[in-house]
């Protein structure tokens, strides 16, 4: 894998910026733990940069891989906290262990793990890190909160320390994000979201009204693959095979608010692959996926109020923003996703790649890279560009400082 990576692919991943000067930090969320890198997808517009600066042009990194037989493991890796010294650890989750690192010179070394599950096949690596250390994952209907023995020491064991059970009937919690009110929410199967309390109590539940195997499209409607983006107004952008939806968070109940229903494409698993990205913070507030039609399009929706001059696009209902094809980019197969990793963002510039499955790939695979802008004077989104010859099947990374030298 790491012949697929030059110096190019690493200084054209990283610049994502346009020169609008329109804001660009989406609002902070003082709910968070202060960390480079304190959730997934890095904040609740699951935008997935970070303040990292990124690699110079004469610089180049090593890459090992890590097997784990027979688990599953969460693509990302989540920041601490700083301990008294100013260092940090590195925490990640795989279908049967919490387990946390430290970052040397040499590589990542893993510090202690904790087995949290002894069925290799189940979901439980979706993890949320919560303030004073303590990090917060699910097993089967059970919540769990973990942290360390010596919050003090970044060497120290990682110790349970509370579990709470939920519901039989809501299903395993697999997604966490932690609302700007403080709240934390979740999902689980069947379009299950649930509401908890920054103490754990479950305020609300709420299901998506699924479509059935005779929906417009021919297959039913289905739920529980991609994550969920929130913003600073608590409303929640999740996305099926079949729609594009907003629920609103007030009050402690979990309320839909609108949804667009779109031919995705694809198949009954992922009609979409990505996990629903935010773009701006001004007046153009856009909520973007990815769909697997061949050529894959980039679709756009406006979050918000639908802005009183947008006369809307021939065809499609009136929340849609923009549709933007990514030629070259398509499906490889009926089982994945054109982009199956979701895309990185800043600002109002957006990046993705082109996907090839989990394991297996080799640079002959499929290639592609596609960077896009929204243009908010003009209420318009292009491909700025785009290149076909680099290779990156995972989730990118964008360095903040990066577009600030």
């Amino acid at each position: 894998m790491k012949h697929c990576i030059s110096k190019f692919l690493w200084a054209v991943a990283f610049t994502l910026t346009s020169g609008i000067v329109f804001s660009q930090e989406p609002p902070v969320n003082t709910f968070l733990i202060d960390s480079p890198f304190p959730m997934v997808h890095q904040n609740n517009y699951r935008q997935g940069y970070s303040n990292y600066p990124a690699l110079l042009e004469f610089e180049s990194i090593d890459i090992r891989l890590a097997t784990t037989p027979n688990e599953r493991v969460s693509p990302w890796l989540q920041v601490s906290e700083s301990y008294p010294d100013g260092s940090r650890t590195v925490w990640g989750c795989s279908s049967t262990h919490i387990w946390k690192a430290i970052s040397e010179e040499t590589g990542l070394t893993i510090i202690d793990d904790y087995r949290i599950d002894f069925n290799p096949t189940d979901r439980s690596w979706s993890f949320l890190m919560l303030p004073g250390h303590q990090i917060l994952t699910s097993d089967d209907d059970k919540l769990l909160v973990f942290t360390e023995a010596d919050i003090d020491n970044p060497f120290s064991e990682i110790v349970l320390v509370q579990e709470v059970l939920l519901p039989s009937s809501i299903g395993q919690a697999v997604k966490f994000n932690r609302l700007h009110n403080g709240n934390i929410m979740f999902a689980a199967d069947d379009g299950y979201f649930g509401l908890l309390s920054p103490t754990l109590e479950l305020l609300d539940t709420f299901q998506l009204a699924l479509a059935p195997s005779e929906s417009i499209f021919g297959q039913g409607e289905t739920a529980f693959h991609n994550d969920y983006a929130s913003d600073e107004n608590d409303g929640v952008y999740t996305v099926t095979t079949q729609r594009m939806i907003r629920l609103d968070v007030s009050d402690n109940t979990i309320t839909q608010d609108w949804s667009v229903t779109m031919d995705f494409g694809g198949n009954g698993l992922q009609g979409v692959g990505t996990t629903p990205t935010l773009l701006g913070t001004d007046d153009d507030r856009l909520v973007c996926v990815i769909n697997s039609k061949s050529p894959a399009e980039l679709i756009a929706f406006w979050r918000d109020e639908i802005p009183v001059d947008w006369d809307g696009m021939s065809g499609q209902d009136l929340r849609v923003a923009a549709i933007v094809p990514l030629p070259g980019s398509s499906p490889i197969n009926s089982t994945f996703a054109a982009v199956e990793n979701s895309p990185v963002a800043y600002g109002y510039g957006l990046a993705c790649g082109q996907y090839n499955g989990f394991t297996g790939q080799d640079c002959t695979a499929d290639k592609g890279i596609n960077k896009l802008d929204m243009k908010p004077l003009n209420k318009d989104m292009d491909i700025q560009w785009y290149r076909y010859d680099k290779y990156m099947n995972y989730v990118m990374m964008y360095s903040r400082p990066a577009s600030l030298n």
